[in-house]
């Protein structure tokens, strides 16, 4: 009964150090160990033993600078057997019975405290090394970053490429993670300075850090601190699937409108010099078969009895196999790609009055975009993945906003249209509480395991769906691919024209 109420104070102020700043729970720690012992003498040893085990087990990791000072005070004072007070009432060696996580390695003192000043601005170095310590993370399942599996047995397996990059931290500083939170919500910040789920467990001290591909913002970074970003997810444009192609379309779109005008072109050409040759000629000509097939001809058509008009079919002929060859061949393309009239620019969409949604918690990575896209935009709330649904239909002519790595995770039946070019890239990191310890030396490894690959290689492991990537229509054949075609029918026109002209000299000459 005589340490009763040392026993009983204890507890009452070890359950009610989270609530406090450090330096007050240190304060009233170190008037504890100069008042108590005066009143109960040295039999307080045992008592004090376990209270300042459990006050130093108590959250240490969360210190701030302050914070640090009040603890190379106590470390200064911890290097030496001391007498707590002045009467003699005996001697606590607190070096004794100090336990530091699951360490028994005595503290190091590296500064001072002497005359009202400190020797120098260095204090003590906590994260050289945690010594086991917990650090409470906060997490939700956000595949590829976080998720987690529960075997019937009730363990707990958590796995992800931002558990990897803690993992990573862990071993590199020593310390022990526990997923002390699980939720299903990211949480917000918003303007007024509430929060709400995960975010709001951080800001209020119940946890650590917190990881699953949390996006960067302006909002955020007021209330939180944050590492170094690690990942950059394109924003882009989903659209909905154009109207299909019409038959005649499909036929006509393999070549593009100035190879078939080319075309035509040429045809005409030589269907005119053939008729023309045609009535001015004697003899049957022995190239007449191919003409034939070529231009439907009937068998009384009389030629000259020369090679002249060899050249202009051969090259015709030549000309007609390339494009046949050629048209089969982009057909074939055209097949394996979208049949639809979608568009492939913002600037298009706007040409066709396309409206276009984007979620409220995307606005502020889009930047200006409101005065770039004239025509309307919306803004909505809640229920994106509705919109999603509603862009497989082509009837609805539309487009949402929507970060890539959040479309793949949804399209794995499904085929969604995005337009090539992104319009932003959105940031991902860890946050932290305010003015947090732990952002700069987390900053600078992940920085280093950035820089290694690492985190990239992680997160294609971990990326259990398909690649999204913008739908490639099969362009048409061009003029400029067949001008080689062309150029030969030109040069076989030519070569006719000589032999031509030449025949009709000899006619002349044999006549007279």
């Amino acid at each position: 009964m005589k340490f009763s109420f040392l026993k009983n104070f204890n507890k009452k102020l070890l359950e009610g150090i989270e609530n406090f700043a450090f330096p007050i729970s240190y304060s009233i720690f170190l008037l504890i160990l100069i008042f108590v012992p005066c009143v109960h003498g040295s039999n307080i040893e045992e008592q004090s033993k376990k209270f300042i085990r459990d006050l130093f087990a108590c959250d240490w990791h969360q210190a701030d600078i302050n914070d640090q000072k009040m603890i190379a005070i106590m470390m200064e004072n911890l290097k030496k057997p001391m007498s707590v007070c002045g009467f003699g009432f005996g001697e606590i060696n607190l070096e004794f019975f100090l336990n530091f996580c699951n360490s028994t390695k005595l503290l190091e003192v590296i500064n001072k405290f002497e005359n009202g000043h400190w020797q120098s601005e260095t204090f003590y170095p906590k994260l050289k090394n945690f010594h086991k310590c917990q650090l409470k993370l906060g997490t939700l399942p956000s595949q590829p970053a976080t998720d987690r599996k529960v075997y019937k047995n009730g363990t707990v397996e958590y796995f992800g490429s931002d558990i990897k990059i803690v993992t990573e931290l862990e071993k590199t500083f020593n310390f022990t993670k526990n997923v002390s939170i699980f939720q299903k919500n990211h949480g917000e910040v918003y303007i007024n300075g509430t929060a709400d789920y995960l975010i709001k467990d951080l800001i209020d001290g119940h946890i650590d850090f917190i990881c699953a591909w949390y996006f960067l913002n302006a909002v955020k970074a007021v209330r939180m601190d944050f590492t170094q970003p690690y990942y950059f997810i394109p924003l882009i444009v989903n659209i909905s699937p154009g109207i299909p192609y019409s038959s005649i379309e499909n036929l006509l779109r393999t070549f593009s409108s100035a190879l078939w005008v080319a075309f035509i072109l040429s045809t005409l050409m030589i269907t005119v010099i053939v008729f023309f040759i045609n009535k001015i000629t004697k003899k049957t000509f022995e190239f007449h078969q191919i003409l034939i097939i070529i231009l439907g001809e009937g068998t009384d058509c009389k030629f000259w009895s020369k090679s002249s008009l060899r050249p202009i079919i051969v090259s015709f002929a030549i000309l007609c196999v390339t494009l046949r060859a050629a048209y089969v061949s982009k057909m074939f393309d055209y097949f394996k790609s979208d049949d639809t009239k979608i568009v492939r620019s913002l600037k298009e969409m706007q040409e066709r009055n396309i409206e276009l949604f984007i979620p409220e918690y995307l606005t502020t990575y889009i930047g200006d975009f409101d005065a770039f896209y004239d025509k309307k935009l919306i803004r909505i709330t809640e229920h994106h993945e509705e919109y999603l649904e509603k862009l497989r239909d082509y009837n609805f002519q539309a487009g949402i906003i929507f970060p890539l790595d959040d479309l793949a995770r949804v399209s794995k039946n499904y085929t969604y249209y995005i337009l090539p070019k992104p319009l932003s890239y959105i940031p991902v990191v860890m946050y932290f509480k305010k003015n947090s310890y732990l952002i700069k030396p987390f900053s600078d490894k992940i920085q280093i395991m950035l820089s290694a690959g690492l985190i990239d290689y992680w997160i294609k492991i971990e990326e259990n769906c398909k690649d999204v990537k913008p739908q490639k229509e099969a362009k048409p054949m061009s003029l400029e691919q067949l001008s080689a075609s062309f150029y030969i029918c030109i040069c076989g026109l030519l070569l006719a024209t000589i032999c031509f002209i030449c025949e009709l000299i000899n006619h002349k000459i044999n006549k007279n």
